[in-house]
């Protein structure tokens, strides 16, 4: 039997989605806990009306849950902040766009993290 080059996780929080009014934008991240210590994280953000513009990341290593939490956002808000543009884009996705935004915003508390998906 080969040894597996894959990192041994210790905890896998589940994925945790950020959802606007209908689903009609969505940013979601997963975490892994690894046994050396270091985390996985795991990021997708998408529109899912109009130009259906989305992206989404393999497993990233990082050094720290907070780092993994601040990679996920700033990747989301670069996404959802990009002009959007062409025949495609519907009115819906305007408003998408705009609601995610302030739902990936730092409130009094800081970004308020979503419970994970069951």
């Amino acid at each position: 039997m080969q040894p597996s080059n894959e990192p041994v996780t210790i905890r896998d929080e589940g994925y945790r989605i950020v959802r606007t009014d209908y689903g009609y934008a969505t940013a979601g991240y997963r975490i892994q806990h690894l046994a050396d210590g270091s985390f996985l994280v795991s990021i997708r953000a998408e529109y899912n009306v109009g130009s259906q513009l989305g992206f989404g990341s393999p497993r990233i290593a990082m050094e720290t849950r907070e780092d993994c939490v601040t990679f996920f956002l700033q990747q989301a808000r670069c996404h959802f902040s990009k002009p959007l543009s062409g025949s495609v884009v519907t009115e819906s996705q305007r408003i998408a766009q705009k609601q995610m935004l302030s739902l990936l915003e730092d409130g009094l508390f800081g970004f308020l993290e979503p419970e994970p998906e069951a």
